[in-house]
């Protein structure tokens, strides 16, 4: 992650002690001009960031793939928005666009807290009769086993910027200038309570492919736990990378060529 990843808005310090807006816009981009052999690539991020996370895919997409990163609302460019604080909410409006959006060709793409929200959306849209291609979910524990949210989010200021600058999510740049450090902050805890409050007792069960990469050295999601996504789909497939929670080049492009596979 960089410090381009958090995309903070240049105005940002003027929604410090503002009402903040209800969301009215999709979460979802329109997409103009798509062609029925083109395939959608929705991609959901992380804790704390926005769809800048996903700048190496967006900016140079694969060929015949639309690559959709979504902006959540309290992030990124929709940082005066009121983020969502109900996970099944943020799911259930998620699946809503997709299935109106009736891509011909979709998969979707989630790392950490964002895979959760992408086997949600996938749960949701296979009901409804639109069945993603395939599901990758990076980084990412399954919630029925193991969840570190509320641990994270029961540390002090102090202890979670320690935690998170030796995970590699907060570049060196924020932590030098305390009036972004403090709005990470604050959108990473809000979504560390809105992940707290997704606790399946038992797995999401899908039709679909389903995806797992899985950093070898990650300090937060521990590769123990990582075979319980197999009780998700009969076609899973667990791949292990020599990285740690955050990828770096070859593994995101590694990633993009695991998507689109028959």
């Amino acid at each position: 992650m960089d410090a381009a990843t958090l995309s903070l808005p240049a105005h940002a310090s003027s929604h410090r002690g503002a009402e903040l807006a209800r969301p009215t816009a999709a979460l979802i981009p329109r997409i103009d001009g798509l062609g029925p052999d083109d395939r959608v690539l929705l991609c959901l991020p992380p804790a704390g960031v926005g769809a800048a996370f996903y700048r190496p895919w967006t900016d140079a997409p694969s060929a015949g793939t639309r690559v959709v990163a979504v902006e959540l609302p309290g992030h990124g460019r929709r940082l005066g928005e009121r983020a969502y604080d109900d996970f099944d909410a943020l799911a259930d409006d998620l699946a809503r666009e997709v299935t109106t959006a009736a891509w011909p060709r979709w998969a979707a793409y989630g790392h950490s807290m964002g895979g959760l929200l992408a086997a949600a959306v996938a749960e949701r849209t296979e009901a409804s009769g639109c069945r993603p291609e395939r599901i990758v979910l990076g980084a990412c524990a399954p919630p029925w086993e193991f969840t570190s949210a509320s641990t994270l989010d029961a540390l002090d200021d102090e202890g979670l910027i320690d935690y998170l600058a030796r995970l590699g999510g907060l570049p060196e740049v924020v932590q030098r200038h305390p009036r972004f450090l403090k709005m990470f902050l604050r959108t990473f805890r809000a979504d560390l309570r809105l992940a707290a409050g997704h606790q399946p007792t038992t797995p999401t069960r899908l039709a679909c492919p389903v995806t797992i990469v899985a950093g070898e050295h990650d300090l937060l999601v521990p590769p123990a736990v990582i075979p319980g996504w197999r009780a998700v789909s009969a076609d899973t497939e667990i791949v292990m990378v020599a990285e740690g929670h955050f990828f770096g080049p070859d593994t995101w492009a590694r990633v993009g060529d695991l998507t689109w596979r028959s």
